[in-house]
């Protein structure tokens, strides 16, 4: 579905991301999402960090 390809891309973009923070020796980030955002990264596996934040403590598991 164009929904599912959107996500992908979506995700995709997210470990570039994560990618060029390992590299650049930042493994632990944060997100400040809002709405459907906040379920995305969760299934990327962001944890909350507290009622506005999401953390993942190791971004490069994003690259496994």
């Amino acid at each position: 579905s164009k929904e599912h390809r959107r996500a992908s891309i979506a995700a995709e973009l997210v470990r570039v991301l994560a990618k060029w923070f390992v590299e650049n020796n930042a493994n632990r980030i944060c997100v400040d999402p809002d709405g459907s955002a906040r379920q995305f990264y969760a299934s990327l596996g962001a944890a909350p960090l507290n009622n506005h934040w999401l953390v993942w403590q190791d971004v490069s598991a994003l690259l496994r």
